[in-house]
């Protein structure tokens, strides 16, 4: 048995490098979340800018209803 064959089945070293990835993992993960929605939210700025009238007078108007019932499942279904 080598010196590096003690170390590829050593439990800590193991635990501590699957924790390090994770980690990494993790970080990349929000980092790339952080970075879709701070480009959507300048996308919608720039079209916000770039509007003469905001909201666009042809717009149909929201839906109302169905969002609230939607809030309200949700809402009943926390509790």
């Amino acid at each position: 048995m080598s010196a590096s064959e003690g170390t590829l089945h050593d439990p800590t070293r193991l635990a501590r490098a699957r924790e390090g990835t994770a980690w990494v993992g993790m970080l990349l993960f929000m980092g790339s979340w952080a970075m879709l929605f701070a480009c959507l939210f300048f996308a919608y700025g720039v079209v916000r800018v770039r509007a003469s009238a905001w909201p666009p007078p042809d717009m149909p108007s929201l839906p109302i209803a169905l969002p609230a019932l939607a809030t309200l499942v949700l809402a009943l279904s926390s509790g």
